[in-house]
């Protein structure tokens, strides 16, 4: 017995340091972002940086003519941006619609190119972009999706920090519209937890992830990194893998927007299974990394929401202390509220924190859940392809 009770208290303290690690680890997060300096504002050499702004797009007929009218409304002087829509074998009439919105432009400013694969090009959304920016003219490439819409100073708001700080690779923060359902609000509250720790990974130069709706990086970068080499053999993680190559060139490398003008919005999934299938994809990615901090930060984050769900098991079984359970619920609930604040504030969505105390109960079921199918599947469906 006495042995019994010995390693029952060296359970607790191992579960006690482990979540405490965690707090530590998200009050850093939260102090890294806040003394993150400001962005620069406009410089009399901005507006003379050439940008392309580019969109990979496959079956987006019913949301790319949003984003082509705010592309087309951008602040930024017309002269010194153009637009390259680079399809990827749609299905659908995302062409037809496309090269309406650009046929109505009496005069095109910026300039609009709706870019088709030829029959023998590779499919694929690394594909499309490669092939896009090879005709590009830009000195800085911008990168979205079809399904995202940004500010009308986005495109300045990019130039700003590339001459201010000549980084190989600006990212951008991306959030999502909240939706009026308890389904969408968890949804895009969980989308700011990874935008948010995509962001103070870069600030604090262990860059995690990006997303490639709101990137910036410069075609001479891309070129001498070989593109999208790093991690071909996986379809997806064109805006990771790459930011992971450039950041291996050194400090200040791989810089992020801090600037509410530079934020992109974009839309939910709409079901649990969009929903789930998509997490799965970016869960995917992890296995092809080099980087062995990646792993272990995953890994940290994926063994406190395991003994979240491991303890509440052996609660009810009476084989662990509720009191504890509590204590150690009450320790990540804490860390995660400061460092959400601060993601939530900085997005103009603290709205979302009213659903803070439900997404602690769910997301660990989720995310371990979610890991754990990633590591076992074989492929996912994306863009109506099984890869």
């Amino acid at each position: 017995m006495a042995v019994m009770e010995l390693l029952k208290d060296l359970s607790v303290v191992c579960c006690f340091s482990i979540f405490i690690v965690y707090l530590i680890k998200m009050i850093k997060w939260t102090l890294s972002w806040n003394l993150y300096s400001s962005q620069p504002t406009a410089s009399a050499t901005s507006h003379s940086i050439f940008v392309s702004v580019i969109v990979a797009v496959r079956n987006e007929e019913k949301t790319i003519l949003n984003l082509l009218e705010i592309l087309n409304q951008q602040k930024y002087p017309h002269q010194f941006y153009e637009i390259i829509i680079s399809n990827d074998h749609s299905e659908d009439q995302t062409e037809f619609v496309c090269n309406e919105f650009i046929n109505k432009l009496l005069v095109s400013h910026p300039r609009i190119t709706f870019l088709n694969p030829g029959k023998t090009d590779l499919t694929g959304k690394k594909a499309a972009l490669e092939r896009a920016i090879a005709i590009s003219r830009g000195e800085l490439i911008l990168t979205t999706d079809a399904d995202c819409i940004p500010t009308t100073n986005w495109i300045e708001s990019f130039v700003n920090v590339y001459t201010a700080t000549h980084a190989k690779m600006i990212t951008g923060f991306v959030k999502m519209n909240a939706g009026k359902s308890v389904f969408l609000k968890l949804q895009a509250l969980e989308f700011l937890s990874l935008s948010g720790t995509g962001m103070v990974s870069v600030i604090n130069e262990k860059p995690l992830m990006c997303n490639g709706a709101n990137l910036a990086f410069s075609k001479e970068s891309f070129l001498q990194a070989g593109g999208y080499s790093y991690g071909k053999n996986h379809p997806s993680g064109d805006d990771t893998f790459l930011m992971l190559k450039l950041a291996k060139e050194g400090s200040g490398s791989v810089v992020f927007n801090k600037n509410r003008d530079s934020i992109m919005t974009t839309v939910p999934a709409e079901t649990v299974n969009s929903f789930l299938s998509q997490r799965i994809r970016w869960a995917a990615k992890v296995k092809y990394y080099d980087e062995n901090y990646i792993k272990w930060t995953g890994g940290f984050i994926f063994l406190v929401n395991f003994l979240i769900l491991a303890l509440i098991i052996l609660t009810s079984l009476k084989l662990f202390s509720c009191e504890m359970l509590f204590i150690l619920w009450i320790l990540k609930s804490i860390g995660d509220l400061l460092f959400l604040g601060t993601v939530c504030t900085f997005a103009e969505q603290r709205n979302l924190l009213f659903v803070f105390l439900p997404a602690q109960l769910i997301y660990p079921l989720y995310s371990v859940a979610g890991a754990i199918l990633a590591s076992v599947r074989n492929g996912f469906v994306w863009k109506g392809r099984k890869y």
